[in-house]
């Protein structure tokens, strides 16, 4: 109990996400950096995250709005790299 009261980490408050997940929320998160996501960029996260994960065109393009929607939601980048560091193994990332 006491542990619970100490802990870093608020339970519930941030469900865990997938890698392909953080992985497509940090694209989108770059790619809104200069103020100008674009359809251009929009369509090469697509095509990135198709190949990477060897998704079709849909359950691409469903991977990217799912992580723009996380993207939104997060103060920073933490949570996303965190999720990577945790499951890819450095000579891959």
């Amino acid at each position: 109990m006491f542990a619970s009261l100490f802990s870093s980490k608020s339970p519930g408050l941030e469900p865990d996400i997938s890698t392909s997940e953080a992985m497509a929320a940090l694209m989108v998160r770059i790619a809104k950096s200069d103020d100008d996501y674009s359809a251009t960029e929009i369509a090469r996260i697509d095509a990135v995250l198709g190949l990477l994960y060897q998704l079709s065109a849909d359950q691409a393009a469903k991977l990217r709005q799912t992580a723009e929607a996380l993207e939104a939601d997060a103060p920073d980048t933490v949570r996303f790299t965190s999720a990577i560091k945790e499951e890819v193994p450095y000579e891959e990332r």
